[in-house]
């Protein structure tokens, strides 16, 4: 919303005096801080008892206090929302197209799970014919396209 605003004028008094869509900002990234920190807590906890080992895990070995560990998963879970809708997509996509594929991928997850229950990780990890097809969609449609970035100048000496 700060972009629709006629100046950046407006947005900043709306943020000092807490009104409007920037007291709704506030609201959302506390109640976003307060998720991703009670995750924090959790996995420290789990750190203690038995020494597992994740991406989270290794941040909090390194000993990074709770602020940064907190922001580097906001920043994962973000960058990993366009890229997952794009991959999934693209897939349902193809899938559309080839329906006797798309009658093979909905049997496989029917045989593993008949909808008694939530999916879980190991359901996941059983679903080897949608994992391939989900592989060469993102083979044939890369998520992330190759983004290389290069200096205009050389800046030191």
């Amino acid at each position: 919303m700060r972009g629709m605003d006629p100046v950046s004028a407006v947005w900043k008094c709306k943020r000092t005096l807490n009104l409007g869509s920037e007291k709704k900002l506030k609201e959302f990234v506390n109640f976003i801080h307060s998720s991703v920190n009670e995750i924090i807590q959790a996995k420290k906890r789990k750190l203690e008892k038995d020494g597992a080992n994740d991406l989270l895990l290794r941040f909090l070995g390194a000993r990074l206090d709770d602020e940064m560990v907190r922001d580097m998963v906001i920043s994962f879970l973000m960058a990993g929302r366009d890229t997952t809708s794009a991959a999934l997509t693209l897939l349902f996509w193809l899938l559309s197209g080839q329906p006797d594929i798309e009658k093979q991928v909905v049997d496989e997850a029917f045989s593993i799970n008949s909808g008694e229950k939530s999916l879980n990780f190991n359901d996941l990890k059983e679903m080897k014919y949608i994992k391939a097809c989900l592989c060469e969609s993102m083979r044939l449609y890369p998520p992330v396209v190759w983004d290389s970035k290069h200096a205009a100048k050389k800046t030191l000496s």
